[in-house]
């Protein structure tokens, strides 16, 4: 539907990219389980591990054969 990827760029291009401070994550007290995808080619597990380590109580999960979009 050319509404949607229209939709979709709208949004991508006012989306904040620029990443935080890392120290916020300090502040998170609840657990935290984050799933990668194994084939995701958007967000990369070795990436996001060093920001995971900030978390106290994170944990983390590759889901074999699973891209970005997990559900899907």
């Amino acid at each position: 539907d050319p509404n949607f990827v229209r939709a979709l760029r709208r949004v991508a291009h006012a989306f904040d990219w620029a990443v935080g401070p890392q120290e916020t994550f300090a502040h998170v007290r609840c657990p935290v389980h984050v799933l990668f995808g194994e084939r995701d080619d958007l967000i990369r597990e070795r990436t996001a591990r060093p920001a995971l380590a900030r978390l106290a109580r994170a944990r983390a999960e590759v889901v074999a054969g699973a891209g970005h979009v997990i559900p899907e």
